[in-house]
């Protein structure tokens, strides 16, 4: 098992079927399906598809009429639930990374063909499979996961992989006339309402008879950092005997200015403001500054930031 994960192995390993329920259940408690539904209906806007090059006639096309799918990096797909969405309607060239082999194994059980990467979402190193892309897809558990000091140099290697610039020779977009010349984020955050006021204060869970699975969170003020403990006591193959799972998911508040701040030193623009927001959730469309270089240094000239109210 992953090392974040810990589990009682007196009596067996789990039984792999209810393991799996297990993994997806957590999903749902880290409001996986919530989210995914904020980033439709976030690139249902027109002026989020006009920024991603695919509004206008032949934005999606190709020399031959043919549909020319944009490449989309996942960061953060546990078990592969959005990959399995899109998998089934589309064959977008996609890439989906996460740090955990057992939800990588049964995310890639879902859906074949996409490209799975088994790497920490929150410590990019190199250009991954596929890069640059023209969509990189942040979950909330994912950024939120970044302390925030290191929350800069997270969006700086985001950018990397969206940017053409840090990739020489590169033709950006493989978008029609308009689409655009360089990659861009869908970032979601968890609201601080989330976090401080629902995960940190309430429980939850059931007994299902046979198995269980629950979850509480606890708040640690000095850090502004909340700890989610998820639990799961599942059948094993000695009959009457459960083996308990259990994974702590570390989530930090990151307020708008906080956000807004790291961007900008990271040469991103659009975190003055989500493009879509529900009860959990807010959703920005961030893309490279060009008055930005990678490095995050000013270019030629200087970059003006319009604010907007969150």
């Amino acid at each position: 098992m992953n090392p974040n994960r810990n589990a009682e192995a007196h009596a067996g390993p789990p039984d792999p079927r209810w393991y799996r329920a297990a993994l997806d259940r957590w999903d749902r408690v880290l409001l996986a399906r919530e989210g995914v539904r904020l980033l439709l209906k976030g690139v249902r806007k027109r002026e989020v598809r006009r920024a991603l090059g695919w509004d206008g006639p032949g934005a999606q096309t190709g020399s031959e009429n043919q549909a020319v799918w944009p490449r989309v990096l996942e960061l953060g797909c546990r078990t592969g639930w959005l990959t399995w969405l899109v998998a089934r309607q589309a064959p977008v060239p996609w890439t989906a990374v996460d740090s955990d082999a057992d939800r990588l194994a049964l995310a890639s059980a879902r859906a074949t063909g996409p490209t799975w990467v088994r790497q920490d979402p929150q410590n990019l190193q190199d250009a991954l499979p596929g890069a640059p892309f023209d969509l990189v897809i942040v979950h909330p558990w994912v950024a939120n996961g970044v302390p925030p000091r290191q929350l800069e140099a997270f969006l700086r290697a985001i950018r990397a992989q969206v940017d053409p610039a840090a990739e020489p020779g590169s033709e950006g977009s493989p978008g029609g006339e308009g689409a655009a010349q360089h990659g861009s984020v869908l970032l979601s955050l968890y609201r601080p309402v989330q976090l401080v006021h629902r995960w940190a204060r309430l429980t939850g869970g059931a007994d299902l008879g046979h198995w269980a699975w629950a979850w509480q969170g606890a708040y640690d003020a000095d850090e502004d950092r909340v700890d989610l403990q998820l639990l799961a006591f599942l059948p094993t193959s000695t009959p009457g005997r459960f083996a308990r799972i259990d994974e702590v998911v570390e989530l930090y508040v990151h307020p708008l200015d906080s956000l807004r701040e790291a961007a900008e030193a990271a040469g991103l623009a659009g975190a003055d403001r989500p493009v879509a927001r529900d009860g959990h959730h807010a959703l920005y469309l961030l893309t490279p500054d060009e008055a930005v270089d990678a490095s995050g240094s000013e270019g030629s000239h200087q970059a003006s930031h319009q604010l907007s109210p969150a």
